[in-house]
């Protein structure tokens, strides 16, 4: 685009985009003929650089109204010498802006702020970067809590004030807190009159937490007291129940939860912990990854299956001491519930092989393709394992790449078997059905 300036103006110099004399007004009719067709921006680190002479020219002669009146969506890093000038390049139709903040560029994080009044029209706002100060929180709250209209919602942390205006959105649908202890906020203990807080039209949340034993801090209504003094695992437990109790069950159908180590001490997450959010029956995709010892059994996963029958896609990423792992039968348990599964990560103690497992009806075979992922899953007889999962999900495809060398290859075998064993159960039954 800004090519299309005068030649003599400019010049590229290794890579770089300079402006080589002073522009006046008129020298950039050309380039807004071109700019108004411009629908989107990214400032990629792969095109041209553009020097700081760019954004000096463009205070010095640029006419006063927006060069990019019709850009709707903005990718932009705060290192680049535009980023500054953002709010007066682009015109008002801006829905949806993606910036990067660099701590070297904290001096240029003001302009954020302005974007909010300068963009009314914002439905999406990611605000990613490499801070480890708190500046990029601090002015990109500033930002968010001067829109009301917002859909989607990515930072890397959240204070108080961002916190309760994001809360009371309406047509919020998606929010994505990447590092939720990275800054510490405060809530006073809320009185009779105060109504709520509640995510009305929350569908999708993903939360990273650095620190388990603080990330209870999400819940609108504990004290920092209280946060410090609960244990870690209680401290989850409250998440959760903080998510169930703030977001609206009907809308509610992503959950992403990506927890690190506790500092100091030790962590174990157990089906307790995960039980606030069976009250959210709309679930759809449930991811966990949790870095630490879980306890969790089949009755357990039977009850997530009986809670959550649109799943599609369950993800549950830990470590199991052997006795308190599910078996095979929560498997037959999501097979069985989840008629809409199709992706499935869950570590299950194969070697525990059901004795006494009731043949499955017709309508609790499940022929639909369900990825599932073994993870690190025991296993030690690859037939029973192959007989017991062809009866109730012969076409599951199974994921045994994170398998260890030597139950890779039994998990290997049960892939293979499965499918025999499904077809003499065909056969069978075809056969029971001619003789009948």
């Amino acid at each position: 685009m800004l090519s299309c300036l005068p030649a003599g103006t400019w010049e590229m110099d290794n890579g770089h985009f300079k402006i080589v004399r002073p522009l006046r007004v008129e020298d950039w009719h050309r380039v807004f003929a071109y700019s108004g067709r411009i629908n989107e921006v990214f400032d990629t680190r792969d095109g041209p650089k553009l020097d700081s002479s760019v954004s000096d020219a463009m205070l010095a002669s640029l006419p006063p109204h927006p060069l990019l009146p019709n850009v709707r969506r903005v990718s932009c890093r705060s290192s680049s010498p535009l980023f500054s000038l953002l709010p007066t390049l682009l015109g008002a139709r801006v829905s949806a802006i993606r910036i990067n903040l660099e701590v070297e560029d904290s001096w240029r994080f003001p302009a954020v702020r302005q974007m909010a009044s300068r963009f009314p029209s914002l439905e999406r706002i990611q605000i990613d970067g490499n801070c480890t100060t708190n500046d990029d929180v601090e002015w990109g709250g500033a930002c968010v809590t001067q829109l009301h209209d917002l859909r989607l919602i990515t930072v890397r942390a959240l204070d108080s004030n961002t916190y309760r205006h994001i809360s009371g959105l309406k047509r919020l649908e998606a929010l994505t807190i990447r590092s939720l202890s990275a800054h510490k906020f405060l809530f006073q203990p809320r009185d009779n009159l105060t109504p709520p807080l509640r995510f009305s039209a929350l569908r999708k949340l993903a939360i990273g937490a650095d620190a388990l034993d603080s990330i209870c801090t999400f819940l609108p209504d504990v004290s920092i007291s209280a946060t410090e003094l609960l244990p870690s695992s209680i401290s989850a437990r409250y998440l959760m129940e903080g998510i169930a109790t703030n977001c609206s069950p009907s809308h509610m159908t992503f959950i992403r939860l990506t927890l690190k180590a506790a500092r100091g001490g030790t962590f174990r997450f157990t089906s307790e912990d995960i039980r606030p959010v069976l009250g959210l029956p709309n679930l759809k995709h449930v991811l966990l990854s949790i870095p630490t010892v879980c306890s969790m059994d089949d009755n357990f996963v039977q009850e997530m299956a009986i809670a959550w029958p649109a799943l599609e896609e369950l993800y549950i990423c830990c470590f199991y001491r052997p006795s308190d792992s599910p078996t095979l039968l929560a498997l037959v348990s999501l097979a069985c519930y989840c008629p809409h599964l199709r992706r499935l990560l869950l570590n299950v103690d194969a070697t525990r092989i059901p004795l006494r497992v009731l043949p499955p009806t017709p309508r609790q075979i499940r022929c639909a393709v369900v990825h599932w992922t073994v993870g690190f899953a025991s296993i030690e007889q690859p037939d029973a394992v192959a007989k017991l999962l062809s009866a109730f999900v012969p076409a599951w495809k199974i994921d045994f790449s994170f398998a260890s060398g030597a139950e890779k290859d039994k998990w290997a075998r049960v892939s293979t078997l499965i499918k025999e064993y499904a077809d003499i159960r065909a056969d069978e039954r075809r056969l029971i059905d001619f003789k009948h």
